[in-house]
């Protein structure tokens, strides 16, 4: 069964930030010893005078059996109409089989690991 994982539930993994930083940290060491696969992202730009684009970033945790995918859209002009201008979603796979096994809002995840790798440093 596959779940979906609320931007609300993320919030509550990631609420405290000493766990977040080590999970961050481990997540580099585990990429320095190459137990995790990384290809280069893809960026669409739709159009290049405002850089509207959405990017697909894989990765896969080859320990864990999980590959995963973040699908980030940005389109810096949106907020002039009230609109966000970033939004992300995250898919996980196993990699045994390649059943899915959740999709989740990515915003809250993708924020809280940006200030991790700062405070980290």
């Amino acid at each position: 069964m596959t779940a979906l994982i609320s931007q609300g539930q993320v919030k509550g993994i990631f609420h405290n930030p000493e766990t977040t930083i080590r999970i961050v940290e481990q997540a580099f060491r585990s990429y320095d010893e190459e137990h995790i696969m990384l290809p280069t992202k893809i960026s669409q730009i739709f159009d290049e005078e405002t850089q509207n684009r959405i990017n697909c970033m894989p990765a896969t945790l080859l320990d864990e059996k999980v590959c995963g995918v973040k699908w980030v859209s940005v389109f810096p002009d949106n907020p002039k109409n009230a609109i966000k201008n970033v939004s992300r979603l995250i898919v996980l796979s196993e990699i045994n089989d390649g059943l899915l096994i959740a999709v989740m809002d990515g915003t809250e995840s993708v924020n809280t690991r940006t200030a991790a790798v700062g405070g980290g440093t």
